[in-house]
């Protein structure tokens, strides 16, 4: 799994999370960075902030896009003087499988990625 966050502390908070639910997390920083990586590991599924120096997630998701269809990609969102809602539209437009406004849950989170990774209601995965 890759998490990308200009945000240090919050890219870390998101890493701690999931790898407490037994997920290997890579991070990076920007879009530019995520791609990289992204295209380097090939992770099960990218949670990616939009706006972000260097290159913003919807960079980021245009490029995954163009690659494959198939990886599972949640697109995440603050404020940001009150645009969060549009980056978010945009991001679906793209084609992302799913959007969480910041603040999110633990639990919208976990729900978000087992349900793209393939678990059922009681975290197993599907065959």
């Amino acid at each position: 799994m890759l998490v990308v966050d200009d945000d240090v502390q919050f890219r870390g908070y998101l890493s701690e999370l999931l790898d407490s639910h037994g997920f290997r997390v890579l991070q990076a920083a920007n879009g530019k960075e995520g791609l990289e990586i992204y295209r380097r590991h090939h992770p099960d599924l990218v949670i990616t902030d939009i706006v972000m120096p260097e290159e913003e997630g919807i960079g980021m998701i245009w490029n995954i896009r163009r690659d494959t269809t198939a990886m599972p990609i949640i697109a995440i969102s603050g404020g940001n003087r009150g645009y969060g809602a549009d980056y978010l539209r945009m991001a679906t437009r793209l084609g992302v499988n799913a959007t969480l406004a910041k603040p999110f849950s633990h639990r919208d989170l976990m729900q978000a990625v087992q349900r793209l990774l393939g678990f059922d209601r009681q975290g197993v995965k599907d065959e």
